[in-house]
């Protein structure tokens, strides 16, 4: 073993970041961001418009609710799936066999 100096008491050592138990805080809301919804529909009042938006659009484009509900997929589930999943050396386009063979291992898993 290597003997300790005196006076190093470990001055030059990082902390390790621990992780939030909690995860970030989400700003949950009903009608959701009013700043971004005006800005997504200003877009479409924009003189020249942008390019991608046609200058007559029918029918007109209009603001629609709706009520989006997520299921989250728990965290053990998403590791296992991942280790399945994401098999180390393959990267890029599988072939369809490979797909196949990935899609029954993870059939019985709860996600979607």
């Amino acid at each position: 073993m290597s003997e300790k100096k005196e006076g190093s008491g470990g001055r030059n050592r990082r902390r390790r970041r621990t992780k939030s138990k909690n995860g970030p805080v989400m700003k949950s809301s009903s009608t959701g961001d009013p700043e971004a919804v005006e800005r997504a529909l200003a877009r479409f009042k924009q003189t020249p418009l942008p390019r991608g938006i046609p200058e007559d659009i029918d029918p007109p484009p209009i603001e629609k609710t709706l009520r989006w509900i997520t299921n989250a997929v728990p965290k053990p589930i998403q590791k296992k799936v991942g280790e399945i999943v994401c098999q180390r050396g393959e990267f890029g386009f599988l072939p369809e066999e490979r797909v196949d063979e990935i899609r029954g291992q993870i059939n019985n898993f709860p996600i979607s």
